[in-house]
């Protein structure tokens, strides 16, 4: 897909990895960027506008990538010791995803342990089989 020509939804688009996400969005030069937070009121960037729900986009034909990340450097992890993603480093693991057509993105290990633990046999979060 190429971004150029594409309108694109941004959800969580107001602060953090969404807002990053919009930014490198309008500096690719998209043609139309939507942008969905929980308070539409706090999307404030020029050129955006405000919606949109998931499930139905992707049946009438929309590409909706998810983006899935542990911890990354954002106002909400500042206090947190931990290993954190950068911002633009999940920003164009997600462009990529987007021009391939994928529809997840995992941006760092401990996003991609978790979706390994999820799709297990038998889930990590369910603890060890009783005998």
């Amino acid at each position: 897909m190429n971004i150029k020509k594409s309108a694109v939804l941004v959800t969580g688009a107001n602060r953090g990895l969404g807002r990053a996400i919009v930014d490198g969005l309008l500096a690719t030069g998209a043609a139309k960027v939507y942008a969905a937070a929980r308070d539409p009121s706090t999307i404030t960037l020029q050129g955006v506008e405000a919606n949109g729900l998931h499930g139905e986009l992707r049946a009438q034909g929309t590409q909706v990538v998810d983006v899935r990340v542990g911890f990354m450097e954002t106002d909400m992890t500042k206090g947190l010791d931990t290993p954190k993603a950068g911002p633009k480093d999940v920003v164009q693991q997600t462009l990529a995803a987007i021009e391939a057509g994928h529809e997840e993105v995992l941006a760092d290990a401990l996003s991609r342990s978790v979706r390994q633990g999820l799709t297990a046999e038998r889930g990590v979060y369910l603890g060890e089989a009783v005998h």
